[in-house]
């Protein structure tokens, strides 16, 4: 039996000149593309934030790629973010966003434009994501999430959905709008009596963790839980939902007036809700819940750890209306009786007295999933104990050593044991334990837990009682400070320190005492940059590397020992180095490429290259723009793509005066003297996005050939790629010109072989 769970909205039309970028990347984003057998068109979304580690797996294929702003995402591409990552998308032809927190697994399973409505699909296995979409205009638009227990489609604009990786457990909190969550399952078990289906208010949620197709959603939709959501959801997500608080107030503001007219029309019962309102009274108090959530929301994210006042302050700055504003000190609190109606409060008693058919079933899976979690408690619980007897150990004759040392030396100072990198009494001034104080607990040290090499600077992530200050230590110089929080961790970022391998120590003070001196895992400082790409040997004309490199270091490429190009390291950022001065009118073979990382002067061993070939002869030509009656047909060639420069995939970008027009339906009649349509398992698509004075015409053709060498392309010499028939708006084609703005053509793999962007400087051919 299966069961899926979506959360979708429905929303309006909203065409820009996006769309038609975002539909031609499909092309060459995707490891395979299959033309569908309707009339449906791709769609795209383009990634506006990084944060971490965020990879994606692009469809069809098993490559996975580093996630980087403006990256183009289509149908069939799997994202999963790391810890402390995320990720922020927008659908390129709508402002609709998604903000993806650390920890999750997500598809984009549907991204078409029917031509009656759009269509945005995710299926969402772990994690937490925030949805942003925009009112609805046509009731055939859809935004929808899908998640492993059960199916939820969703009317709304700014509403939360958060998957348990373990237990597929699925949380949907509304802060705006209306959500309609609603379960299908192949049989009809249970009484027509039983909904399954509810609109989610803001302020509420619905969650369910039961595949018992006889429960009914509205016994399982109450108030927000803020600790539930507060624990589940990553920070991020929850500063992008607090951030969107004058959006969210603005849209309820609409909310509450519909509801208030359909009140004075005597409407007591939201369609569909756990709602009934059957006073002015019972009214009033909804409403203050959808003011209280996100006040209440941002207290709890405070208390928590997980939110900084700044983002508070900067959004009560954009708050017109001094009630909405957030005020921490005396927060609002959710009444979480507020117009539920009678008959469903009643129906949740009784289903809980009643087990569901499914009820004794999931208690075991329960059961087994919480010996599993305790087993795990269990193991990580004996290793740390077994870890922090050691460590005491090691503290202790640590401790005693210095303690006979001082007495030897009889000077009463802590003395630096050199080479081994331990700290001198911690490192605080005096000896042994100062008379009339108890020695404070050592820190606990979170991260790293064992021996790491990594940039600078190195971080360091501790928890020690409030008023406690925990120092690290290199022998007697003091590293870093940072205050205690109690059970939240704090950071701390360690100054530039050169090349090498350290073993610290770190202690806590409480009131001038130190603890017993804790020695960390080795850490070594490593100046070596990292070569991201390329990975293989590479034919292009716009080469490029992708590195990464320690701050206030140069990443510096070098031809037979000559600096070409350097940038910034950034850390664990990946850095982009254009190789622009290998690039010309002939073919030219670099087989002596090195990277290597400068710090004051002082160069880093050198990162060998592979084989970078580029040739500026290769490029995608606008040949003629001929007048015939009202017609002006705009002639695009190819040439030199040959042996390992093989293409599968083409982008052109042309603009013309709005004198003319492409009136097409999209599609490109197949010629068997152009590159492209000569093929028989190829595509070719024209979309034209119109402008108060020029248009842009896009051109976008692959070939999807499933075997080895069926989707390779190659053009010896000069060839044909598309003859466009453009329409003439009367008969002036004084200072008519077309023009060539950008190309780019990849290989089957994804990988770029040219691309040119000549927006600044394009090449014009007049009519004539």
């Amino acid at each position: 039996m299966k069961f899926d769970k979506r959360i979708g909205v429905h929303n309006g039309n909203r065409f820009i000149a996006m769309f038609v970028i975002g539909c031609m990347f499909i092309f060459l984003l995707s490891s395979v593309w299959v033309p569908s057998a309707d009339a449906k068109s791709t769609r795209a979304a383009i990634v506006t934030e990084v944060i971490g580690d965020v990879s994606v797996r692009k469809a069809g294929g098993s490559k996975t790629f580093t996630a980087y702003t403006e990256m183009t995402l289509n149908q069939g591409d799997f994202i999963t973010t790391g810890s402390n990552s995320s990720l922020t998308l927008k659908i390129a032809d709508r402002d609709d966003e998604i903000t993806l927190g650390d920890n999750t697994e997500i598809s984009i399973t549907e991204l078409i434009d029917s031509g009656n409505g759009k269509t945005s699909k995710f299926k969402m296995w772990a994690g937490s994501a925030w949805a942003k979409v925009k009112s609805l205009v046509s009731s055939q638009d859809e935004y929808e999430i899908e998640t492993p227990t059960a199916v939820m489609g969703v009317r709304g604009t700014h509403f939360l959905t958060m998957v348990d990786p373990i237990t597929g457990q699925t949380t949907m909190v509304t802060t705006a709008g209306v959500v309609h969550a609603e379960t299908h399952n192949a049989d009809s078990i249970g009484s027509d009596s039983v909904s399954r289906s509810v609109n989610v208010y803001p302020s509420q949620q619905i969650s369910l963790d039961s595949r018992d197709p006889s429960i009914d959603l509205r016994t399982q939709t109450n108030y927000a839980d803020f600790g539930g959501i507060i624990h589940q959801a990553s920070p991020k997500v929850l500063e992008t939902i607090i951030r969107d608080y004058p959006d969210i107030a603005k849209e309820n503001e609409e909310l509450k007036q519909r509801l208030l007219n359909n009140f004075q029309s005597g409407i007591q019962k939201p369609d569909g809700s756990i709602l009934k309102l059957q006073s002015l009274e019972d009214l009033n108090r909804v409403t203050a819940n959808f003011d209280a959530f996100i006040p209440a929301l941002a207290k709890a994210a405070v208390d928590a750890g997980k939110l900084n006042q700044a983002v508070i302050d900067r959004v009560n700055e954009q708050l017109k209306d001094m009630s909405k504003k957030i005020d921490l000190n005396a927060p609002p609190v959710l009444d979480t009786s507020a117009g539920i109606d009678p008959d469903i409060q009643a129906l949740k008693q009784s289903q809980q007295e009643k087990p569901g058919r499914f009820t004794e079933e999931y208690a075991k899976l329960q059961e087994l999933i919480q010996m599993y979690k305790d087993a795990i408690n269990a193991i990580r619980i004996e290793n740390g104990q077994l870890a922090d007897a050691n460590r005491k150990l090691m503290d202790e004759a640590n401790e005693l050593a210095r303690l006979q040392l001082n007495r030897a030396n009889n000077d009463g100072s802590s003395t630096n044991p050199g080479s081994g990198g331990t700290a001198v009494g911690g490192g605080s001034s005096g000896s042994g334990r100062p008379s009339g104080g108890i020695r404070p607990a050592q820190p606990e040290l979170v991260s790293p837990t064992t021996g790491i090499t990594t940039f600078n600077p190195a971080v360091l992530r501790w928890k020690a009682p409030v008023g406690q200050t925990v120092s690290v230590y290199h022998g007697s110089e003091l590293l870093g400070t940072v205050e205690g929080r109690g059970s939240e961790e704090v950071t701390m970022t360690l100054g530039v320190l050169p090349e090498g391998t350290y073993r610290l120590t770190a202690e806590s003070v409480h009131n001038g005492i130190p603890s017993v001196s804790l020695s960390l895992p080795p850490i070594t400082i490593s100046d070596m940059p990292i070569l991201i790409s390329p990975t293989t040997d590479w034919i292009t004309n716009v080469p490029v590397v992708v590195a990464k490199g320690p701050i206030q270091t140069k990443l510096k490429i070098l031809n037979q020992g000559q600096v070409i190009a350097e940038a910034d390291g950034q850390g664990d950022q990946e850095v982009t180095i254009p190789l622009n001065s290998l690039v010309t009118d002939q073919l030219k073979v670099y087989d002596q490429l090195t990277l290597v990382g400068e710090r004051n002067g002082k160069q880093t061993k050198p990162v060998p290259l592979p084989k970078i070939t580029t040739d500026g002869s290769m490029g995608v030509l606008l040949k003629s723009a001929v007048k015939q009656n009202n017609t002006v047909t705009a002639t695009l060639a190819m040439k030199n793509f040959v042996n390992a420069k093989a293409l599968y995939a083409a982008e052109v970008h042309l603009a013309y005066d709005n004198r003319l027009s492409f009136t097409g339906d999209g599609t490109v009649t197949k010629n068997p003297n152009t590159v492209f349509g000569s093929l028989p398992q190829s595509m070719e698509v024209l979309k034209q996005s119109k402008g108060t004075e020029q248009s842009e015409l896009i051109y976008a053709a692959t070939n999807f050939g499933t075997d080895a060498d069926a989707g390779l392309i190659t053009v010896n010499g000069e060839k044909l790629l598309a003859a466009i028939p453009l329409t003439l708006s009367g008969t002036d084609t004084n200072g008519l010109k077309v023009k060539l703005l950008y190309y780019k053509v990849v290989d089957k793999n994804g990988n770029v072989i040219t691309e040119v962007n000549l927006q600044n400087n394009p090449v014009e051919i007049p009519v004539n």
